[in-house]
């Protein structure tokens, strides 16, 4: 039992000189040599570390169809972030600015606008485009050679 309180006492004398050892800097012995609490941390970047080599994976955006072609229903035409082009008749627009056939035939893009038009939309197109369409340069020719302007 005596030994048992020996050994407590020496335990306690060893922590409160140890405590006084590690509060009293200036103090150097061996016991605070070992009692320290300081962490070492590297001051340079390990071996083949780099800040780079990192990407995003592709968006793949863009037009998926060009002017023309024939798109069936529901062919997605464009991926966009954003309204850049915008749908035409026989498209839509869905929610993340996609846009789709919504009806079978032949692909217009005018001026960022995006259209699909049947056989019968397209001949009504072309003939009013063909009406409405008169070049300045043939008419113009057409006066300084000749007395009367093609038709």
């Amino acid at each position: 039992m005596l030994f048992h309180i020996l050994v407590v006492v020496g335990i306690l004398m060893f922590v409160g000189v140890n405590s006084f050892l590690l509060k009293n800097h200036l103090h150097t012995s061996p016991l605070s040599y070992y009692k320290t609490d300081t962490t070492l941390f590297a001051h340079k970047t390990g071996t083949s570390n780099t800040k780079n080599n990192r990407d995003s994976r592709p968006k793949y955006l863009g037009l998926k169809r060009s002017h023309n072609m024939f798109v069936y229903t529901g062919n997605i035409i464009a991926r966009q972030r954003g309204a850049h082009f915008k749908p035409g008749k026989g498209a839509a627009m869905g929610r993340d600015f996609t846009i789709y056939a919504k009806r079978c035939g032949r692909l217009q893009v005018v001026k960022r606008r995006i259209s699909v038009l049947d056989l019968a939309s397209e001949q009504r197109y072309l003939k009013d485009s063909a009406k409405n369409f008169e070049s300045p340069t043939i008419t113009m020719f057409s006066r300084l050679w000749t007395k009367k302007p093609l038709k």
